[in-house]
């Protein structure tokens, strides 16, 4: 009954992508002998630990990354256009807000993104 049930462990403990981390330099450059003695040294499950280390799953924060619709760049292009709109009094439309995005980066965003979005944007600009 060692088995956990529930949430993941690397989605309760904020240190569990440091610790997988720590392991990976460790073979890397020698501190452990294999992947069994680092994951049983970090506390880490051994399958994930081999499957980032051949290159099968890539970390939580990297697959966030990767499904960012907007780039740095493109995202503060947005703010800057919506810091415009704002400041002449011109309300943004969601479908206008869209539409810009789309042509910005190429691809379609949701039909409720600009609701995350404008949250955020609203919370960063207070």
């Amino acid at each position: 009954m060692g088995r956990h049930r529930g949430k993941l462990v690397a989605a309760t403990d904020p240190k569990y992508e440091s610790r997988i981390q720590a392991a990976l330099v460790g073979i890397a450059n020698g501190t452990h002998k294999n992947i069994t003695v680092a994951a049983r040294v970090h506390k880490v499950a051994q399958q994930t630990l081999k499957d980032q280390s051949t290159g099968l799953h890539m970390s939580r924060r990297d697959f966030a990354e990767s499904w960012q619709l907007l780039q740095p760049s493109e995202e503060e292009a947005v703010k800057d256009w919506l810091a415009h709109e704002s400041g002449a009094a011109c309300p943004v439309h969601p479908c206008d807000l869209r539409s810009w995005v789309n042509e910005i980066s190429g691809r379609i965003p949701s039909k409720h993104w600009h609701r995350r979005y404008l949250w955020d944007f609203l919370g960063a600009n207070e």
